[in-house]
């Protein structure tokens, strides 16, 4: 294979995948690609085979024999494998070391895969470009914010159900950003078309005044094969066409008999760094042959600056370049002794004011157990075989209100009404009841406001007339408006009764009706009010539950529950008005456990554990998580995990006491085969006379000793 040719090894937290890039016609390209392999931390050797088992299927698509096959790898690593001082974490480089040696690979460098889309991105721009990537796992997502080219913040989530939109923006709110988030969302990862469609789909309005976006972010997905692209071409760019020349070789003695490790190496010189130049990929030059008399010898190749080619990019955004440090093993030892008789004094009296400080870093206890319990706010005492945990219950009041415009139309007005004059045709008196309907020629409908007695008709026979019976009464109009203002005189006629018997005349005009159209309450009003006020319910508890549930010392998140009771409104359909205004009542209900109480529920529930037993007992190093089956207001039952990590319990005295005035390599080989579960060791020494003869303090007082484990 050409000598520019590497493997593009990808990890994830859960998979891997190698791909074969080679150089031709001055121009990088993918020859094959292995397929993604599932992987397990909590398994020896499984990084080391899932590799090895996409990197064979990768040669065996190129076809190349296992000769061909190049022994360069670069490394995209999840951003989370890489510290704040941007090294790769202790126990991530011990992983791949372990995977260098186990397959005989030259580690070229490294990079966090959210770096180097950003990057990417900017050179395809050509400006410091600004977007929000999510990372899809199956059980976790990480967001990192990318602002005007760099990285600017990451946050990582786990989810057990579905995942859902809305877990995306809730974080997006912890985002400690002073101006809206970047319209765009680039999504990789274990997705699918339906996780897409239910982004894009997405509302995206935030919270309560909380602004995430100016508008709907755009939702792009990146495939496996783009992202595979991106990796080769940000990392392509950076490979100079011609070899570099090898320079001097700079040995660095190290104690005999001790296995070289990646942690001698910075990771600076491993991979990539935002506070150096921007990367160029330098060839292995040719092999330097070590010098016959001298041992383990591995070569050291420290280009010259005339190889090293810095590339500008227009937005300043760097890389650091390769650099590659070896150390070779030296036998030559010298004599403690000869020493000691030449400067006596500048011996005896440093080692007895010499210090040292070991950080051991230890593999920790791993805790997960789930346990059936039952929280109750009625009692006080735990009951570790009932599984009764005793928990505080917590009421919120919310109280919201809300108001809508209406939009009906009502007419109304009043009822004219006036005096009447009832004749009697009859020779005997009549009465007529409250409610008589009466009708002028119009048909114009009046009724008595009270019952009347008409008298009887007379007859003087002598005169030949005939007086009728009359009777003056009030009538009210049945409908309003201006046309029942009758006029003096008008005739009118009971509906039910023959003018023959009964007629009336009106006395005076009639007056008093009117008519006019006002605003008035609809029922689409009230449904629409309802909906405003249910919704600002819903936001009032959500900020409720962000604002002061949430910053509840002890607060179970999982018990929360919340309860709406009615809603009034201030006026009803038809009414008059020209808003119509509610108000609603609401409250929020969460169980808050003791922080002091912590401690002494884990130590009951984990008590019959054999590694809790061997550890530093620390509720500290145990996250406590509900997921509650059924909640009332006074109890919850369900089920509680105990997740977390534990330091071994090691005896710092005894350590102190078998390594205080040793040698050092008496104390390394203490360090690394006398204490279980101890993996890796750092020495600092406040100075060192001899290098790696210098011994260990002749005072154990003056050896300080901290335990580290990688999660801490």
């Amino acid at each position: 294979m050409s000598q520019t040719s590497f493997w593009l090894v990808s990890i994830e937290d859960t998979h891997v995948s190698v791909t074969l890039v080679s150089h031709f016609n001055k121009s990088f390209s993918v020859m094959a690609t292995g397929p993604q392999i599932s992987w397990s931390a909590e398994t020896e050797d499984s990084l080391n085979m899932a590799i090895d088992e996409s990197l064979s299927s990768a040669a065996s698509q190129a076809q190349i024999s296992e000769d061909q096959e190049p022994t360069k790898a670069a490394f995209i690593l999840p951003p989370f494998w890489v510290g704040s001082d941007n090294k790769i974490v202790a126990g991530k480089l011990k992983l791949i070391e372990n995977l260098c040696r186990s397959l005989k690979l030259k580690p070229t460098g490294f990079i966090a895969n959210d770096e180097a889309i950003a990057e990417e991105t900017n050179l395809k721009d050509g400006f410091p470009a600004s977007f929000i990537l999510l990372n899809l796992g199956k059980s976790e997502f990480t967001l990192s914010l990318v602002y005007l080219g760099k990285v600017k913040e990451r946050i990582r989530k786990a989810f057990t159900d579905n995942f859902n939109p809305t877990q995306v923006e809730s974080t997006l709110l912890e985002i400690n950003s002073e101006s809206t988030l970047p319209p765009q969302i680039i999504v990789f990862g274990q997705t699918d078309d339906s996780i897409i469609s239910s982004l894009k789909n997405y509302s995206w309005i935030g919270k309560k005044n909380v602004e995430t976006f100016l508008h709907f972010p755009d939702i792009k997905q990146y495939l496996t094969e783009e992202l595979i692209n991106i990796y080769t071409r940000i990392i392509s760019v950076q490979i100079p066409q011609e070899e570099p020349q090898p320079t001097e070789i700079e040995p660095v003695v190290e104690v005999e008999n001790e296995e070289s490790s990646l942690d001698e190496v910075s990771s600076e010189d491993l991979g990539f760094s935002e506070d150096m130049p921007l990367p160029t990929f330098i060839q292995t030059p040719a092999e330097f042959e070590p010098e016959p008399e001298v041992e383990n010898i591995i070569p050291v190749i420290i280009p010259k600056n005339d190889f090293i080619k810095k590339i500008n990019l227009k937005n300043k955004f760097r890389l650091p370049r390769f650099k590659i440090h070896f150390a070779f093993k030296s036998k030559f030892k010298p004599p403690v002794i000869s020493l000691i008789a030449i400067s006596p004094l500048l011996i005896l009296i440093p080692f007895y004011f010499s210090s040292a400080k070991i950080t051991l870093f230890v593999t920790p206890y791993v805790i997960s157990k789930k346990i059936p319990i039952i929280l109750d706010s009625t009692v006080e005492s735990f009951n570790s075989n009932k599984g009764i945990v005793p928990v505080k219950k917590q009421t919120f009041s919310i109280n919201t209100t809300a108001s809508v415009e209406t939009t009906g139309k009502k007419t109304v007005g009043d009822k004219a009404k006036g005096e009447i004059v009832v004749f009697n045709k009859q020779d005997k008196s009549q009465t007529i009841p409250k409610g008589t309907v009466l009708v002028d020629s119009s048909g114009k409908k009046f009724q008595l406001i009270n019952s009347a007695v008409i008298a009887s008709s007379s007859s003087d026979f002598e005169k030949g007339v005939i007086n009728l019976g009359q009777t003056k009464t009030v009538v009210e109009a049945m409908d309003i408006g201006p046309e029942y203002n009758l006029n003096k005189d008008t005739k009118l006629i009971f509906k039910d009764i023959s003018e023959n018997l009964l007629v009336g005349k009106i006395a005076d005009s009639f007056s008093g009706g009117s008519k006019r159209q006002i605003n008035a309450v609809s029922a689409s009003d009230k449904t629409t009010l309802e909906q405003k006020i249910n919704q600002a319910t819903k936001d009032a508890v959500s900020e409720k539950i962000s604002k002061d549930v949430s910053g509840l010392i002890g607060a179970i998140s999982e018990s929360v529950q919340s309860k709406q009771s009615h809603i009034e409104y201030s006026r009803e359909i038809d009414e008059e008005a020209d808003e119509l205004s509610a108000t609603s009542e609401a409250s929020v209900i969460v169980f808050v456990l003791d922080p002091e109480e912590k401690s002494q529920i884990i130590d009951n529930f984990l008590s019959s554990e054999e590694t809790y037993r061997q550890s530093q007992h620390s509720s500290n190093g145990i996250d406590m998580k509900f997921k509650l089956d059924k909640i009332d207001e006074d109890k919850a039952i369900g089920t509680l995990d105990l997740e977390g990590q534990l330091i071994p319990n090691i005896d710092i005295s005894q350590i102190r006491k078998r390594i205080t005035g040793k040698t050092q390599s008496s104390a390394i080989s203490y360090l690394k085969k006398g204490i279980d579960r101890v993996y890796n060791y750092h020495i600092d020494f406040n100075f060192k006379l001899f290098g790696s003869l210098t011994p260990m303090p002749f005072r154990s007082q003056n050896i300080v000793i901290d335990i580290k484990t990688e999660s801490l």
